[in-house]
Order: C-alpha cells, then sequence, then structure tokens
C-alpha cells in the first residue's frame, strides 16, 4: 500500500525552497516510495481556535491519524508531529498502523515520556535518529515492537560543490559561519578579534525558526541578519577558507545542516566538541593551552554511523572545546597558517560526505527502513 509522508513545511515552502535550491530529502523519498505527501499547513487561521491552539504539526498530525488507510505506512519527518500521531491514532481506534519517525531532539525528558507511552500504544513502528547521543538516551524507552536506528543525515553533494558555485579571489583569508540553532556566535566574535581574516556569519536559517547574534562584533566579522538564498550561500562557502559551526554544549546535532554543506564544498570544519555533535568531522582537538591533541578523538567521527568509514582516515576538520575563545582562535590560525592542511582536510571530507552522507545514501536508507516491518527486540 501507498505509504503516506508527513512534512513539517507548507507545500508552498517546500517549493520555495525547492526552487535554485538542493535537493530536498522528503521529496526524494516521497518519488522513491511513490508515496503519498501531506505538507504542513502555516496558516494561523487555519481551523479556527482548534487550528490556532494546537499549531500546524499537531493538525498536521490529526490529519494523518484521520485518514490513514488500514495498513499504511505513516511516515513522520520529525518527532514534533510523529509523537501527537502516535496518540491520534490510538484515539481512532488504529494501533495497528505502523509508524516511522525521524527524532531530532528526543532526549528532553518529556519527549522520552511520550516516547515511551506512544510506542506502547502503537504496536510497531521505527525511529531513526541522526547521533549516538540521541540513540543512547531513548534506547531503553523505545518499546520492543519499534526499531531504533542510527541513520546518517543528509546533504546533496550535488547542489554543494565547488562546480556549481562561482569563486573570488580574497585579499585575506574569510572563514563563514551559518545558521541559527544553538550558536554560540559571541565565542566566534571574540576568537574573531584575535585572528587575521575575515569572518561572515549568515545568521538566518531555512530550518531554524529561533534567531541569534552576538551582543558586539569586531570590525573584521560580518553579520548578515536577512537568509541568504541557496545559491548565495554556496558562493559565500566557495570563497572561503574554513566553515565554523560554534555551538552551546547541546546533546541533539545542532549544527549538522551547516558541516555538511561545508565538507560538501570541499573545507574543513572547525566544530566545537558538544554532546551531540560527533558523527560528521573527524579530527584533532584544539585546546587553548598546552600541545593539540593530534590523534582523533575517541568516540567522534563518521565511523560512529557508517561502517564502511575508518576511525583512522585522514582528519577533515577541528574540534573545540565549547565556548572556549582561545582555542578556536588557535584552530582558525592553523588552517590560515597551513593552506595546505586546510585543503587536504577539506578533499577528505568531501570525500566523507560524498560516500556516507550524499542524500541518496539518505533516501535509500530511510526507504529500507519504512519498507521492512518492525521486528520486536530489533534496536541499535
Amino acid at each position: 500500500m501507498t505509504p503516506l509522508i508527513l512534512v513539517s513545511a507548507s507545500a508552498t515552502d517546500t517549493e520555495r525552497l525547492r526552487k535554485n535550491g538542493p535537493r530536498r530529502d522528503f521529496v526524494e523519498l516521497a518519488a522513491a516510495l511513490d508515496a503519498d505527501v501531506l505538507y504542513s499547513e502555516r496558516r494561523s487561521g487555519h481551523g479556527g481556535l482548534w487550528g490556532k491552539v494546537v499549531g500546524p504539526h499537531v493538525r498536521q498530525a490529526w490529519t494523518a491519524a484521520r485518514e490513514a488507510r488500514r495498513g499504511q505506512v505513516i511516515f513522520a519527518d520529525g518527532e514534533h508531529n510523529g509523537l501527537p500521531l502516535l496518540l491520534f491514532l490510538t484515539l481512532r481506534g488504529k494501533r495497528s498502523q505502523r509508524v516511522v519517525m525521524l527524532g531530532h531532539y528526543v532526549s528532553k525528558r518529556w519527549k522520552r515520556a511520550l516516547l515511551w507511552a506512544g510506542t506502547r500504544l502503537i504496536r510497531q513502528g521505527a525511529m531513526a535518529v541522526h547521533s549516538v547521543a540521541q540513540a543512547d538516551a531513548v534506547r531503553r524507552v523505545v518499546a520492543d515492537g519499534w526499531r531504533l536506528e542510527l541513520t546518517p543525515y543528509q546533504v546533496d553533494t550535488q547542489f554543494w560543490s565547488t562546480d556549481m558555485a562561482g569563486t573570488r579571489a580574497e585579499s585575506r583569508p574569510v572563514f563563514v559561519a551559518a545558521g541559527a540553532e544553538s550558536r554560540d556566535y559571541e565565542t566566534l566574535a571574540a576568537a574573531a578579534r584575535e585572528v587575521e581574516a575575515d569572518v561572515v556569519i549568515a545568521g538566518a536559517s531555512h530550518w531554524a525558526r529561533s534567531e541569534t547574534a552576538a551582543q558586539s562584533t569586531p570590525a573584521n566579522v560580518t553579520f548578515l541578519r536577512d537568509a541568504l538564498g541557496f545559491a548565495e550561500l554556496r558562493d559565500l562557502y566557495a570563497r572561503a577558507r574554513g566553515v565554523v559551526v560554534p555551538l552551546h554544549d547541546v546533546p541533539n546535532q545542532s549544527g549538522i545542516t551547516t558541516v555538511l554543506e561545508g565538507m560538501s564544498m570541499g573545507l574543513p570544519t572547525i566544530v566545537s566538541a558538544t554532546r551531540g555533535q560527533r558523527e560528521a568531522t573527524r579530527g584533532p582537538l584544539i585546546r587553548g593551552r598546552g600541545l593539540i591533541a593530534e590523534e582523533n578523538l575517541a568516540g567522534r567521527g563518521p565511523h560512529l554511523l557508517v561502517s564502511e568509514a575508518s576511525p583512522d582516515a585522514p582528519p577533515n576538520g577541528l574540534y573545540v572545546p565549547p565556548g572556549d575563545v582561545t582555542a578556536l582562535a588557535r584552530a582558525m590560525r592553523l588552517l590560515i597558517d597551513e593552506p595546505e592542511l586546510a585543503a587536504r582536510m577539506g578533499a577528505q571530507g568531501r570525500a566523507d560526505v560524498v560516500r556516507s552522507f550524499d542524500t541518496c545514501h539518505f533516501v535509500e536508507r530511510l526507504r529500507e527502513i519504512v519498507g521492512q516491518p518492525g521486528r520486536a527486540g530489533r534496536k541499535t
């Protein structure tokens, strides 16, 4: 039977983001499965008082529960619509329905409680998460009739490519930071004061609704408050020496979109060594004081998600402790002073994402999960 895919963007937003932009993973998945798509409706007045109170994703889950046909697999693109879907299916007497759900930040206590209850109300299904920390947080919560899968996140390596970008020679090195979720741009602005380079922060996000900004920025930092088009961001990456992803120490995979875009553009990444961001960048930890830890960080790198990846492969970037201004400045200076090292890291990153994180790999993995019934006790 034709699967049903819940996409947490409106049809209009999806088309807008898709136009002149990277492949949309769930559009590709829907095509691969010949699935029906239920988009989210973002109009605040939709559905009267009910629509205003519960929000678009809960409305979407209710519609899916109401319209789902017996035996149809329902795929939810996040816990924000997947968790209420489990409750609504139960209320409508559809406990045998199979649900496949992506989990982005399911380690919060109230989400784990809902996941514990929901996966016992609905008898079979699967949850796919993108990080080891999130899998560890919910492994004992998910019911035995459900699969828990570690699935690499994705990037369109065809779109995010220097072959597709315009280039411009720079008089001095440029570092690019992008995105909004859990970003620590205060630390980046402070580190930029100690570096002979320009830093461009594209602080808006197509995906995160929150905004973030540094309170004060030095002269060599440009903070772009309006969202760039995808092609504009690609051209900005093409000018850069490296991509910086400064993060607060959160347990989810915040920053993964920017990390993978930068790697796909052949750039070394400088990433905060958070609890949740550990499965894409592979490289040494740069400390503010003392020697650089030259060995790859234990428990960090693509090998945590992809069996074919080797923990002994060359570095594709650098880690710094969260909130460490001195370490971040030191990492940036390393890429400035050693351009050949930066180029090697960037080439390795490009190879890593093409092999393990491309959109087509993501779609094939989810296609397998959607197509295979849940088995009791089958968990990562």
